[in-house]
């Protein structure tokens, strides 16, 4: 937690626009962790196809997938869909062009299977 503190530091004699660049190559190094993240824990698994990590306070996407676009209006809906877990599991979930039946909702997790295709749909409260 001290470096970046004392990147900070370093950078706040030379002005704002330094600042800000010293938190702009910090969050692109947690970015890149994130990213590596996904992909060691996740797609390397070969059971996970696409997936991102969303920060919740303001539905920023933080990682995803290669390849795996989350637009902000897919985030919100994912997010309220933990508001009303029995509407969810009743109406199931629309997203990527596909209808998700609910297999199970709760205030932590969702699952869906998707009415279409062989495919799985699983967001969890925490890592949203």
């Amino acid at each position: 937690m001290s470096k970046p503190f004392n990147l900070t530091a370093h950078f706040e004699t030379k002005g704002l626009v330094q600042r800000v660049k010293a938190f702009e190559t910090l969050d692109a190094v947690k970015m890149n962790q994130l990213q590596n993240l996904i992909h060691d824990a996740l797609i390397s698994t070969n059971n996970v196809q696409h997936c991102a990590i969303v920060r919740r306070k303001d539905c920023n996407v933080r990682a995803s997938s290669v390849g795996f676009n989350l637009y902000p209006d897919q985030v919100q809906m994912l997010l309220d869909a933990f508001k009303n877990p029995p509407q969810t599991r009743e109406e199931g979930v629309y997203f990527d062009d596909g209808q998700y039946k609910c297999v199970r909702a709760d205030k932590n997790s969702i699952y869906g299977k998707c009415i279409e295709a062989n495919e799985i749909l699983h967001t969890a409260k925490l890592h949203l």
